[in-house]
């Protein structure tokens, strides 16, 4: 029984020896799984790191790529008070925002997800309000450059470089030009006589609302004589040549429907090829020019002008008495919108929503290749 016991004890101990050393290499093989799947785990997880970092770096090429693709669109709206609108309530800002939302939109939030806010920069529209209040289309049409504007009677301008008065007129009739007191209303650069200066605000007024214009020169010279019909050398509004149009007038803005007409068929000739495909004589130093416009009047809808308007301009025109009646921001948006569509129409935004969606599929192919 003795040995018999002794055996027992024996293989007891040796099974608890093998146990103990199964239950061993059992943990260290589990810790190594574990380890293994926890390296695995990393290695992915490292990769995974790697694959973010370089689409974040190709992503920022692509967003760099079609930002330069994508340019500006360019928008000038010419006008009266309505253009010039209310504060912040204007068709310019609301076009601004429409142009915004529905052209530049699915690529501004898309290339935000993945390109950091300081590699961001403003893409979109760029819209210049050239509406002024209490302005005649007379004056507009001189600072769209429409216009020759001119000395308006015999002047001395002094060889120092103190404000000299001057009266201003244009080409049509030899009365003065009254340019109402606003921020647009700035010439920048003008030459009288090959003598650069600029006009600004001068003393006096025609009233309240229209201050009389002074010519200052760059630098003191030589006194010269300047007659009446001089012509003033105007390079503010050429810059916006190239831009797309959007013109604004009331019924009472011309003295007939056939001046009205003349006058805005002059400025739509200045910024577009509408009545100019054939001219093989223009420069080819200007911008390229474009059938993208959109002429907007406030009329009654059975007179001569509206007639005469829809006839000459068809889907270019717009008729507006709501919005020139109520300049609400409401309104505004209506209307930008509008005019947004009728731009649209003619394939002014072609381009740039083509180059959009290529650039979010361009995005989103990438996406997918992280991903597998």
């Amino acid at each position: 029984m003795r040995i018999r016991d002794q055996i027992l004890r024996i293989g007891a101990g040796i099974l608890c020896v093998v146990m103990a050393a199964l239950l061993i290499v059992l943990m260290f093989m589990n810790h190594r799984r574990n380890q293994e799947r926890a390296d695995a785990l990393r290695q992915r997880t490292q990769e995974r790191k790697v694959q973010e970092t370089q689409k974040m770096e190709k992503a920022a090429e692509l967003y760099e790529q079609y930002v330069h693709q994508l340019g500006e669109t360019r928008v000038v709206c010419w006008g009266d008070a309505v253009m010039a609108g209310k504060g912040d309530v204007s068709l310019p800002a609301a076009l601004d925002t429409v142009m915004e939302e529905n052209l530049y939109g699915s690529f501004t939030e898309s290339y935000a997800k993945v390109v950091d806010d300081e590699e961001m920069v403003q893409v979109g529209a760029s819209v210049v309000n050239m509406g002024v209040r209490d302005e005649g289309l007379r004056e507009i049409l001189v600072r769209a450059g429409v216009n020759q504007m001119k000395v308006g009677e015999w002047v001395l301008f002094p060889g120092d470089t103190e404000p000299q008065n001057i009266v201003l007129g244009d080409d049509t009739l030899w009365t003065p030009l009254q340019f109402a007191r606003q921020d647009q209303v700035t010439f920048g650069k003008v030459v009288i006589e090959d003598t650069e200066g600029t006009l600004v605000e001068g003393e006096g007024e025609y009233d309240s609302l229209h201050p009389r214009f002074a010519f200052v020169r760059d630098e003191e010279g030589d006194s010269f004589q300047a007659g009446a019909g001089t012509e003033i050398e105007v390079e503010s509004a050429s810059k916006y040549l190239g831009s797309i149009p959007v013109l604004f007038f009331q019924d009472d803005s011309a003295d007939s429907v056939d001046s009205f007409l003349s006058d805005v068929e002059d400025l739509v000739d200045r910024y577009t090829d509408y009545y100019q495909e054939d001219d093989e004589e223009a420069s080819e130093e200007e911008p390229a020019p474009s059938h993208g416009f959109v002429v907007i009047c406030t009329t009654e809808g059975d007179s001569d002008l509206d007639a005469a308007l829809r006839d000459e301009f068809g889907d270019h025109y717009i008729r507006s008495d709501l919005y020139a009646d109520a300049l609400t921001a409401d309104n505004c948006k209506n209307l930008a919108q509008t005019v947004f569509d009728a731009l649209d129409v003619q394939g002014c935004f072609d381009d740039v929503k083509n180059t959009t969606r290529q650039a979010v599929e361009a995005l989103d192919d990438l996406s997918v290749q992280v991903e597998h």
